[in-house]
């Protein structure tokens, strides 16, 4: 029996960021389609024991182990250490004892354990430049390490990974002199495939007091999010006596505006669309998979994405999405037919769309060869 690949990947537990925590879960998500020949084993670097119970738990993954991103030496191995930073050598003693068996540590292996690891094995991932196209919502200090975080990677690493297209665009147009490997990978989602029972839905319709069909938005409310289009769209809709329910999930905070969440959700009064649209707030990834079940489609109107988890979740569920059309969601949209997109700037159009869903095809879209995709390009990495 060969011998079965071991990779590395980094993982942390972040609801300020949860597209970053659900990115890693979806690569593990995803290996496991694999034949179990194939299956690689992971070394799962994270904070704590909890947050790898949590990832075995929701991946089932059956070759992983947890190491953790905390540096554990003694007294002798950190002065031995110390000793050999002066003499202008590599760490003698690491607190990764499974190095020598890692084909390679994804993604932004960046943590201090990591600095002795040959540089080769240390693959980095850029999910976007939203502080390049959008900077008017970044702090000034933020751009600076933002920046000062994409020269190093583009002068000091070896490999670079890139979502989609146009990040990968955006850095040759940054970085037009790196000699850095990049790569493009567009990830892919693995949702339950369960289609969950008459009674869990209805469960789940009862816990959030849904009492008719509803499209779904999943974002966290940031203000790129562009959310504020969705209420413009129900007010002229509540206007002309159109009665078509939003819910509203995701993270309710917005670190660089903290008063931008309380800000949209006091529009709902003030557009008197409270019948109209819901706030869920964030909520338990179960119960959004059966809400995106149970949904006439997917609304997605960000003004900028790296490539986004909600629009993947909507296709692997074949649902009907309705995306801003900025050039990455045309790109994931792309051979799936069971879609539109519609100008972030206009909430007559998206009104338009949400009354007239003969727009709406039959979807013959087979997600499950981007998960199989996704794994082997995940394995190919190094």
């Amino acid at each position: 029996m060969a011998q079965k690949k071991c990779i590395g990947l980094v993982y942390k537990y972040d609801e300020a960021w949860i597209g970053g925590t659900y990115y890693v879960e979806n690569i593990i998500k995803a290996l496991n389609q694999l034949d179990d020949s194939h299956k690689p084993f992971i070394y799962l670097f994270t904070e704590d024991k909890g947050n790898f119970d949590r990832v075995k738990s929701a991946t089932a993954y059956p070759y992983m182990t947890y190491h953790s991103l905390k540096v554990q030496f003694n007294l002798l191995e950190r002065m031995v250490n110390r000793m050999g930073r002066f003499l202008g050598v590599k760490a003698v003693f690491n607190s990764i004892k499974v190095i020598h068996k890692i084909s390679f540590i994804y993604p932004n292996p960046k943590e201090f354990i990591f600095q002795h690891i040959d540089i080769n094995k240390r693959i980095f991932w850029i999910p976007d430049f939203q502080d390049v196209h959008l900077p008017q919502y970044f702090t000034e200090s933020e751009k600076i390490d933002r920046e000062n975080w994409y020269d190093y990677l583009a002068s000091k690493t070896r490999k670079i990974v890139f979502s989609s297209s146009q990040v990968l665009s955006d850095f040759e147009h940054l970085y037009p002199t790196s000699t850095v490997k990049t790569s493009l990978l567009p990830f892919a989602v693995t949702s339950s495939q369960e289609v969950y029972s008459e009674e869990r839905v209805v469960a789940t319709k009862e816990k959030y007091d849904i009492r008719s069909s509803f499209f779904i938005c999943s974002n966290q409310l940031w203000a790129h999010k562009n959310h504020k289009v969705i209420l413009e769209a129900a007010k002229l809709l509540n206007e002309e006596d159109k009665n078509i329910k939003i819910l509203i999930s995701g993270k309710e905070e917005d670190y660089r505006n903290p008063n931008f969440p309380q800000e949209l959700k006091n529009l709902v009064p003030e557009f008197g669309i409270e019948e109209e649209v819901t706030f869920l707030g964030f909520i338990p990834k179960v119960d959004l998979e059966i809400l995106v079940q149970e949904a006439r489609g997917i609304i997605q109107p960000s003004l900028f994405e790296g490539w986004n988890t909600s629009i993947e979740e909507g296709k692997a569920k074949g649902k009907f999405i309705i995306a801003s059309n900025i050039a990455v969601h045309r790109e994931q949209l792309l051979g799936y037919h069971n879609s539109i997109t519609f100008n972030p700037s206009s909430p007559n159009e998206l009104k338009n769309i949400l009354i007239d869903m003969s727009v709406q095809n039959e979807n013959c879209y087979d997600y499950s060869e981007n998960i199989k995709s996704f794994a082997n390009s995940i394995l190919k990495l190094g």
